[in-house]
């Protein structure tokens, strides 16, 4: 996972840069019970982003929902989605990011349920 990316995305969302949310996700990805969802699927979606650039509404609420998107990853647990949901809101807002941003990243990073036509084209991109 690229730390100058997340330093980036710090940056163009207007909040202080937090390392220690960048090596909390850097852990949970690289939790031995991962065999997909790990860092080398984020940087795989980060690069699938940057190729698809130009047709993202919002590029930097895409990225944001896929650092957090699979960060939560208990095998068999049918909350992870929701769980990764809800921290990447809760760090979001309490960063200082308004609420409606912090609320589409959480409605980008829902869409990776798969239980109903996602909402936008931002959260059909991020639903891997």
């Amino acid at each position: 996972m690229n730390q100058s990316r997340w330093l980036g995305l710090m940056e163009l969302l207007g909040v202080a840069p937090s390392l220690e949310t960048y090596n909390k996700l850097k852990l949970v990805y690289s939790e031995p019970h991962r065999h997909y969802h790990t860092i080398i699927h984020i940087n795989d979606c980060l690069t699938k982003l940057d190729s698809v650039i130009k047709l993202v509404e919002n590029a930097v609420e895409v990225e944001a929902a896929i650092w957090f998107h699979d960060a939560i990853y208990k095998p068999y647990a049918s909350d992870n989605e929701l769980k990764s949901a809800n921290w990447a809101k809760s760090f979001f807002e309490s960063m200082g990011v308004n609420k409606t941003r912090a609320d589409k990243v959480y409605g980008h990073i829902m869409a990776t349920l798969h239980n109903e036509p996602a909402k936008s084209s931002d959260s059909r991109l991020i639903a891997d």
